[in-house]
């Protein structure tokens, strides 16, 4: 799509109230409404392994609950690329941006679908009123792992070295409102507390950040 065609909606879905919750716009991004964040790392650039190239990246859980038309169209936009660019023979599921969330095991994807998005060039973030976060200090101290957002994504077919995948670029995230936060990779009050115990030998240790913060 050229510079000067208009950016429209395509499609669009709608949860029990009459709400759009999703919109597929021409130039392929899809905005997910109202979905909570989860493993957010959009103030700075963030590689989980040594190898991996460092992105941006956020992961929105997407509750079936009052989200299912927005998986839905999430799903069929996936299909549509699978036709277009794999003759439409499927892959994997965990190959894919949009994926059921309850084989992770991790008790709040235990009912919602997750989507999985990240970015070398850095996402527009904003306030609800659609004012842009200025700094990294204030896109991580709005930003927290269960607040709900509004994000902005746009899938991708890859095909190289690396195997078939459906990817999301991360766009843009918008913050709604805060919401229960998620401890993710941390632990329990009582346990923090227990690691100064004087009859322990001392010394630290450290942990691994189970990201899901895109393919």
């Amino acid at each position: 799509m050229s510079e000067n065609t208009p950016r429209t909606v395509v499609k669009s879905a709608k949860n029990a109230a009459g709400q759009v919750i999703a919109k597929l716009y021409s130039d392929g991004t899809i905005l997910i409404a109202d979905v909570r964040a989860s493993y957010p790392h959009i103030d700075k650039m963030w590689r989980k392994n040594e190898k991996d190239t460092p992105a941006y990246s956020i992961t929105g859980i997407v509750p079936t609950k009052t989200h299912q038309p927005a998986i839905d169209l999430l799903l069929e936009v996936c299909d549509d690329i699978l036709k277009e660019r794999n003759k439409g023979t499927d892959i994997k599921d965990d190959l894919k941006f949009i994926r059921d969330g309850k084989p992770t095991k991790k008790p709040e994807y235990a009912d919602a679908w997750i989507v999985a998005s990240r970015e070398t060039e850095k996402p527009t973030v904003l306030h609800p009123d659609k004012s842009e976060m200025d700094s990294p200090e204030e896109i991580k101290a709005e930003i927290k792992a269960g607040y709900f957002i509004d994000m902005l994504v746009q899938p991708w077919w890859q095909d190289n070295e690396h195997g078939k995948r459906i990817n999301a670029s991360l766009r843009a995230v918008r913050l709604r409102r805060e919401g229960p936060l998620i401890a993710e990779g941390g632990i329990s009050k009582d346990a923090a507390i227990a690691s100064f115990d004087d009859d322990d030998e001392g010394g630290f240790g450290g942990g691994d950040d189970d990201d899901m913060g895109g393919l």
